[in-house]
C-alpha cells in the first residue's frame, strides 16, 4: 500500500494543475465579456464625443486584451479586460452626466 501513495499523490498533483491551468481561458471570457459591454455601453452613452479620453484607452485595453488572449496569455488578457472595463464604465458615467448637464 505505500508503493502507491506516491503515485496517488502525483495523480492528484497533475489532476489539480490541469484544472487550474484550464481556469484561465474561462476567467478570460468572463472579464473580456464585462469590458465588452462596458464599452458597448459606453459608445451607448456617447461616450466617443464627451469622453474620449476614457473611451478609446477601454478600446484599446480590449483590444490589447484580445490579442494577449490569442497568443495564449491569459493573465495579462485579464489584466488589460480590466483596465478596459474601469475606463469604459468611467467613460459612461461622464458621458451620461455630461447629457444630464446639457439636458438631453
Amino acid at each position: 500500500m505505500r508503493a502507491h501513495a506516491p503515485l496517488t499523490v502525483v495523480i492528484a498533483l497533475v489532476a489539480t494543475a490541469a484544472l487550474t491551468a484550464g481556469c484561465n481561458p474561462i476567467l478570460y471570457t468572463v472579464s473580456v465579456g464585462s469590458a465588452t459591454r462596458a464599452v458597448e455601453e459606453a459608445r451607448l452613452a456617447e461616450a466617443p464625443a464627451n469622453a474620449p479620453y476614457e473611451y478609446y484607452l477601454a478600446d484599446a485595453y480590449l483590444d490589447k486584451a484580445r490579442e494577449a488572449a490569442a497568443e495564449g496569455q491569459y493573465q495579462d488578457a485579464r489584466r488589460f479586460a480590466g483596465v478596459a472595463e474601469e475606463n469604459g464604465v468611467k467613460a459612461r458615467e461622464i458621458a451620461r452626466r455630461h447629457m444630464r448637464e446639457t439636458g438631453r
